[in-house]
């Protein structure tokens, strides 16, 4: 099996009932019930998640080709698309991971206007520390 990925369309309505999924395509007016495994496949059909990655967990024998077989079944539908391999899913997953992504504090805006050392011509807009 090839890292092959899928994607749920955009324009389906799905929700999720203890073990069961129900997709709603509003385009073909048509409702799908899908059993826990199918919507286990589903739920991981986000353009990232590779069709091999989905089928190693699934708890079935059979999972690979399972898994293979309905994304086939939903794409056939109109339900799936598959994402090419060379997209921006593959270069993320190429990217180093050594740097967290960083988010800087919330500053009020008041804060800074008050602040004397943030006024034009200071070296440090941050403020002086004590």
């Amino acid at each position: 099996m090839s890292s092959r990925c899928f994607k749920r369309r955009e324009q389906l309505i799905w929700e999720r009932f203890d073990d069961e999924t129900v997709v709603v395509d509003t385009r073909a007016h048509k409702s799908y019930v899908l059993n826990a495994s199918g919507a286990y496949v589903w739920r991981h059909c986000d353009g990232r998640t590779s069709l091999q990655e989905i089928a190693a967990r699934l708890d079935a024998p059979a999972g690979r080709e399972e898994a293979e077989a309905f994304c086939a079944e939903l794409r056939e539908k109109g339900l799936l698309e598959e994402v090419p391999a060379d997209t921006e899913r593959e270069a993320v997953r190429k990217m180093p991971r050594f740097a967290a992504p960083y988010v800087s504090p919330a500053v009020r805006l008041e804060e800074l206007a008050d602040n004397p050392t943030n006024k034009p011509g200071k070296r440090d807009i941050g403020g002086s520390r004590p």
